[in-house]
């Protein structure tokens, strides 16, 4: 039996990113395996600030929350470990107290995990529009193109111009999608992420990503 991914409907979001990319590793078969590997409980602190979510093995269901909660840091229960990464994109894994596991092992494990399950960014923008396309205010067809080799994905509308355009190298494009890099902050910052648009448009699309990845399954 594969793991279960559970998280409280009012979990913050950090928790909430967390519990998204242990689901989406929960679905793959060689990742999934790695779930009930990890020590009974692990809290997850976030490196450049207060942030702190708990994941807690319980046979096959892996359930996350906000700390304080039981198992967190200072708890004292038996196999709880301690782990920082950049909240900003769950990267830069690095074990605290490794519980009496391997801490190698363990931060190799919890950064698969994380990444997830490899997929080429067309196969994400299409996950990301099936579940953001009827959101309010979503455009009827959105064009995102990779700077680095010119492929292109439209989705909705078959149609006509689409009503906004996304454009960045694959990892920002990715970034984007998976909730990472906000689209207006990658557009008007120092990334190479571009989108053509009105403002109204840009600002609902940058809502659908951080929805995708906020929001349960």
């Amino acid at each position: 039996m594969r793991a279960a991914v559970h998280v409280p409907p009012d979990a913050a979001p950090f928790a909430r990113r967390i519990a998204r990319r242990l689901a989406e590793s929960a679905r793959d078969a060689e990742l999934a395996p790695l779930l009930t590997a990890l020590p009974a409980v692990t809290a997850l602190h976030d490196r450049g600030g207060p942030q702190v979510a708990v994941v807690a093995v319980r046979g096959a269901r892996v359930e996350v929350a906000d700390a304080p909660a039981p198992g967190s840091v200072g708890s004292g229960v038996v196999g709880s470990g301690v782990v920082e990464c950049d909240a900003s994109d769950l990267s830069g894994v690095r074990v605290v107290d490794a519980a009496g596991a391997d801490p190698d092992r363990l931060a190799a494990t919890l950064t698969r995990l994380l990444d997830g399950p490899p997929a080429p960014w067309p196969e994400r923008a299409r996950a990301f529009w099936a579940r953001t396309r009827h959101r309010p205010g979503t455009p009827p067809s959105l064009r995102l193109r990779c700077a680095e080799d010119g492929a292109e994905v439209r989705l909705g509308a078959a149609t006509g111009e689409p009503a906004c355009e996304v454009q960045g190298s694959e990892e920002a494009l990715v970034a984007y999608l998976r909730g990472d890099l906000p689209l207006l902050v990658g557009v008007l910052g120092d990334t190479d992420l571009s989108a053509r648009g009105s403002l109204a448009t840009l600002s609902v699309l940058q809502g659908n990503a951080l929805a995708y990845v906020l929001e349960g399954d």
